[in-house]
């Protein structure tokens, strides 16, 4: 399936006006407030969903937890997590599939994982903001050599 069909099946299964792509191949679509971007090149046709934007300085474990959810896409349901680097944005894309039922349960998955992911993201930054709890210093008597 090309991108014109694949684009034309979503319009038709989702009862979309004509879905018409800007000059970059491009057409955005909202669902319960995400965007997704439907881009066409001359073969496929890819998702792309706008995660979060994270701040600096990056943290290294929240890091490592994005790139975990790639690994056999066992975590992304088949979307490849990514972080733009000059806005830091975190986006979720996926490849179309050839096969134009599958392409619902991309775009349903591709959806799934950005709440997913902004709901991780929000609570792991959440935690990090979070005030230390004081702990008790080992005290040090006066004379004492280490």
């Amino acid at each position: 399936m090309n991108p014109t069909d694949s684009i034309k099946y979503l319009q038709e299964k989702l009862n979309l006006p004509e879905l018409t792509l800007d000059n970059d191949g491009c057409c955005v679509l909202t669902f319960d407030e995400i965007p997704v971007t439907l881009q066409a090149t001359t073969d496929m046709l890819i998702l792309t969903s706008y995660i979060t934007q994270l701040s600096e300085p990056l943290n290294l474990e929240l890091l490592k937890q994005l790139l975990a959810a790639n690994l056999y896409w066992n975590a992304s349901k088949g979307c490849t997590l990514s972080l733009e680097p000059d806005s830091l944005s975190v986006i979720a894309q996926i490849k179309a599939s050839d096969h134009a039922p599958k392409i619902e349960d991309q775009l349903s998955a591709l959806l799934s994982v950005t709440e997913e992911f902004r709901k991780a993201i929000d609570s792991f930054e959440e935690r990090q903001e979070e005030p230390a709890t004081p702990t008790e210093s080992p005290s040090v008597q006066s004379g004492t050599k280490v």
